[in-house]
């Protein structure tokens, strides 16, 4: 079996893109200082099973691996290597468990900051949860947000 077929073995055949199928999504993050690059493949695995056999087979083959949470990621961490393997999480997106007591939650990789705050807002409506703007965002940017929050605030 090639490579592409051992990958639609470990994920199944919907969860295989190759070639022209890759969008343009999946060849950047939302970093502006980093240059995009198209993978050779881009999987999305449904579970932990499914991640350890994709990381057989680039194993077998030699292939780089990136990881991807959802692609909301402003660092340029989930940029592929040209020609590697993608791992995209965006079908990985649960919620697992939020710990009000310890504050924390146990989510899976492809779960982005405004599910998280949605579900820790339906736990404990009056506390809201996390801020779901990204960390760093240039001031410009952020006082965008926080207008278009005030606008919505007040249209309620």
């Amino acid at each position: 079996m090639d490579l592409t077929e051992q990958l639609a073995e470990a994920v199944g055949d919907a969860h295989v893109l190759t070639g022209d199928a890759i969008g343009e999504d999946y060849t950047h993050d939302e970093a502006i200082t980093s240059e995009g690059r198209r993978p050779g493949y881009v999987v999305r695995p449904a579970d932990t099973a499914e991640v350890a056999a994709v990381m057989r087979v680039a194993n077998e083959h030699a292939v780089p691996v990136t990881g991807r949470g959802a692609g909301t990621g402003m660092s340029g961490a989930g940029v592929a290597a040209e020609g590697g393997i993608l791992v995209s999480f965006e079908r990985m997106n649960a919620v697992l468990e939020i710990d009000e007591a310890n504050h924390m939650a146990v989510v899976q990789p492809g779960v982005i900051t405004a599910d998280l705050a949605a579900a820790a807002a339906e736990l404990a409506p009056a506390k809201g949860g996390p801020d779901p703007r990204p960390v760093y965002l240039p001031d410009d940017v952020r006082r965008l947000y926080d207008e278009m929050e005030e606008e919505l605030v007040a249209a309620v």
